[in-house]
Order: C-alpha cells, then sequence, then structure tokens
C-alpha cells in the first residue's frame, strides 16, 4: 500500500512507525502510548503522520522499505523451503494512475524501492491513461523512473480497452478522475490503434542511462483486461516491428536528470489532504512536469539519467540537460554539468541553481519561506 494513505497504518506498519520513531529518540512522540493504540488494533494518529511527513518523510520511506524487502525475503525464504523457484507478482512499482509528476523516487512510495528481480516475477502496473483522461508521456516516464531505480524488473503495463461496463469503473482513482464512471467507460471501446501508440511508446521513448550504457524496457509484457480481437490484432500488428527493431540508444536530445541528492537536500513539503494524505517535494517534481509539457510540444523523448551517470554522458549524447533544483548535489556533478555547458549542452534548471549561479546569470534563487 502507498505509504501517504493514512488508513493503511495499522497492524505490522503501525509497528513500523513506532519502530522508526525509537531511531528519533524524539520527546515529542509518545512511544508507549503509540505501543498500546496498535495492540488494540488502532489505526496511527493522524498528528503523528503529519509530523513525521513534515520533518522525517525521506528517513521514514528509507525505513519502511528496508523493513518491506526484509519482510519479503523472509516470506520467501520460507515458502522457497516448499517451491525453489517461487516469486512474488504484484501491483507496482508504483500506480501512476492516481498521481502524477512522479520520477525515480515514487517506488519508494510503495515501499517496492528494494525488492529485486529475484524477489518479483513481474510487477503489474497500474496505468490507465485513456480511462483518467492523462497523456501517455506519464505513463512512460513513471515506467522508465521504475527501471532507473530498480533496474532488470519486469513491469507490465495493465491496459482498460474500455467496452460495456455499464455499471463504471469500481477503482476510485478512475471514477473519480471522470466521474462518474471514468472517461468514456460505458460508452464505446477505445480505437485498437491506441494499442500500436501505447506499445511504442513504451518500447522506443523508456531510454535511460545507466552504469552500463543506455537501456529500454525490455522485459516486456501486458496485462490484457478483457481485450477483443481488435485489439490482439493491433497489437500482433506491431509487435514484429519491436522484435525485428529494437530500441538502442536516443538520438542526441535532452537528459532529464534525477538527483536522490537535491530529493534530500529539498526539506520544505508540500502535505494536503485528509485520508489520502499527499506530502510532495516539488524537487522530484519539476523535472518530470517538463518532461510532460516537452512531449506534449511535440519534442523528442529524451532520456533519462541520475546525476550520478553525468561523469559518462557526452556531450554528442545530449543536447539539453534538464536539471532539478541543483541544492545538494556534489561538486563533482556541477563540475561535469559546466563543462557539458562549455561544450555545447544547454541547461534548463529549476528553483535553485547553486553552484551555478554565474551560468544563469543570477546571484541567489533558493526558495525561502
Amino acid at each position: 500500500m502507498n505509504l501517504t494513505w493514512s488508513w493503511s497504518y495499522f497492524g505490522l506498519r503501525f509497528q513500523w512507525m513506532i519502530d522508526f520513531l525509537h531511531t528519533l529518540d524524539n520527546p515529542e512522540f509518545d512511544l508507549k502510548k503509540l505501543q498500546q493504540m496498535q495492540k488494540k488494533g488502532k489505526t496511527l494518529p493522524r498528528d503523528v503522520y503529519l509530523k513525521v511527513a513534515e520533518k522525517h518523510w525521506e528517513e521514514w520511506l528509507d525505513f519502511a522499505c528496508a523493513r518491506t524487502a526484509a519482510w519479503t525475503r523472509e516470506m520467501l525464504a520460507k515458502m522457497r523451503k516448499v517451491n525453489p523457484e517461487v516469486k512474488f507478482a504484484m501491483y507496482g512499482p508504483f500506480h501512476i494512475y492516481a498521481a502524477a509528476l512522479k520520477g525515480p523516487e515514487c517506488s519508494r512510495l510503495t515501499c517496492n524501492a528494494n525488492i529485486l528481480p529475484e524477489h518479483n516475477a513481474f510487477w503489474q502496473f497500474e496505468d490507465y491513461p485513456f480511462s483518467c483522461g492523462y497523456g501517455i508521456e506519464r505513463s512512460v516516464y513513471a515506467l522508465t523512473s521504475c527501471l532507473l531505480s530498480m533496474p532488470g524488473s519486469a513491469i507490465y503495463p495493465e491496459i482498460y480497452t474500455g467496452g460495456t461496463l455499464k455499471q463504471g469503473c469500481p477503482d476510485g482513482a478512475v471514477f473519480y478522475a471522470h466521474p462518474p464512471f471514468g472517461a468514456e467507460i460505458g460508452s464505446r471501446e477505445r480505437s485498437p490503434r491506441l494499442m500500436i501508440q501505447y506499445v511504442v511508446n513504451f518500447v522506443y521513448a523508456s531510454g535511460h542511462l545507466t552504469a552500463d550504457g543506455f537501456r529500454y524496457w525490455v522485459r516486456q509484457g501486458f496485462q490484457a483486461y478483457r481485450f477483443t480481437r481488435p485489439w490482439y490484432e493491433a497489437l500482433l500488428e506491431i509487435w514484429p516491428i519491436v522484435l525485428e527493431h529494437p530500441a538502442d540508444s536516443p538520438l542526441r536530445s535532452a537528459a532529464f536528470v534525477y538527483s536522490e541528492a537535491s530529493w534530500r537536500a529539498h526539506k520544505e513539503h508540500i502535505i494536503e489532504g485528509n485520508q489520502i494524505i499527499d506530502v510532495r517535494n516539488t524537487a522530484t517534481e519539476d523535472v518530470p512536469f517538463l518532461y510532460e509539457a516537452s512531449r506534449r510540444a511535440g519534442i523528442c523523448a529524451g532520456f533519462q539519467m541520475t546525476d550520478s551517470e553525468l561523469e559518462q554522458l557526452k556531450a554528442d549524447q545530449v543536447d539539453t540537460l534538464v536539471l532539478p533544483p541543483l541544492k545538494g548535489m556534489s561538486v563533482k556533478a556541477l563540475k561535469r554539468i559546466r563543462n557539458l555547458h562549455a561544450q555545447g549542452v544547454n541547461l534548463v534548471a529549476c528553483e535553485d541553481v547553486t553552484g551555478l549561479e554565474d551560468l544563469f546569470g543570477v546571484r541567489d534563487t533558493a526558495m525561502k519561506h
């Protein structure tokens, strides 16, 4: 479950939160009272959640992901005594249909960041652009971000085709997006030609630079939900092209850069909601926003990367670096950005250009509240 779902903090998750609060040694948390509530089956108080979200969110995500991975290994060890080859298969690594502007950090929100391919056979990627009314550029950015942070994972998009579901979609995140039944659900089936566009988007726009060079979405598969014959035929029409012409490397284009150091250095959070209490960090939203805007403008999809791979990036591979806030990024990374710019690479930055003020012609752009 997503860590922003406040009602999910009961039982084991509540206990993990108590264990995390012990590591803080902070007297403002009444751990004895919280433990009593947990044993009675109650839910974590909202005010405790909000304090953690405001002051310790990144650390809590780290802790929860580590605990989830340990629990997963423990469960697999027990099951593999019966079947040594067994693996899990789960929704994930993140449900982009119920969110927006998420990058490589998104798998932390669902506690999946430390789940390895040896633990999980495949992820069922909840992505419903046709039903929820968002562009497929959001789909591929989120999937590629998950590949960047969880290399080697098999991620299979779940596809809704529409059709004659007269009672509407039972998923709240769908029917709330386009009340009362999702976008046009029950009125007509989507065009099967969308399947071709969908496939091409994932296959050829999922480029990401790793320590081993450029990689793409290659462990490919789909969950075909209520497919009709025309949809299968559309898939069969495009798939020979996928097999005969696999993606190799992107054209010289924009690199959309993620920095964990930037994410951790940016301490201001936007916290809103009631039962789903969203905890947003604009340091990780800026670059996905610019990616979606550029795709809608018809610009080449480009590729994703982390700041740790800047050293191996060559100027003839990239025409523009799209950067997160620079505060927190290493001197080495900033030096490499400066070097690439000197070789003719354009720079687009967001919010804070600490360390490169002279290139942008400013003195201080850091946000102050």
